[in-house]
């Protein structure tokens, strides 16, 4: 006898993509962005063309896999995604995933490349002290893309905490 179906509904979703502005939205002419939200799940893979992506992990840890690599991104880590590149997460626990997947138009392919936050704190070259804040370098200059450079904003008051 057959086993009955489960339903299944947007509402109980456990991996989720938002828009959260592209150049249609926002008037600025290369860049997107998307927040996703995942829980004890794998996502779709998602790709972007004729972009390329730098994922930053706002929540608890989690595994993105490209060109069939896996990377595992602890909290406030980023990971850089080729033009082109699709990627996929998988998250496992009850403390949710939380991503925020920045895209930029491009026209040349840069190697994959992951930013440890842990790794950056202790990197001074990687650190700037600013007035009550502190900046990590988290995707740099020096890093290959075409039009991304990112970091880790820290203030020294709890709770103000943002990727730019």
């Amino acid at each position: 006898m057959p086993e009955h179906g489960q339903l299944f509904t947007a509402a109980t979703s456990r991996c989720e993509l938002k828009e959260v502005f592209n150049p249609h939205t926002s008037n600025l002419d290369a860049l997107s962005a998307a927040e996703i939200r995942i829980q004890n799940s794998t996502s779709p893979p998602f790709a972007f063309e004729g972009e390329e992506v730098l994922l930053f992990n706002l929540g608890s840890a989690l595994t993105a896999r490209v060109d069939g690599k896996d990377y595992e991104l602890a909290h406030y880590d980023v990971l850089y995604v080729p033009l082109n590149k699709g990627f996929k997460l998988t998250h496992g626990g009850d403390d949710p995933g939380h991503v925020y997947a920045y895209r930029a138009s491009g026209t040349e392919v840069h190697p994959v490349f992951h930013s440890s936050y842990a790794d950056a704190q202790k990197n001074e070259e990687r650190i700037r002290h600013l007035h009550r804040k502190v900046v990590y370098k988290m995707f740099d200059v020096s890093e290959g893309a075409n039009k991304f450079m990112a970091g880790d904003t820290l203030f020294d008051e709890p709770n103000r905490a943002r990727a730019h």
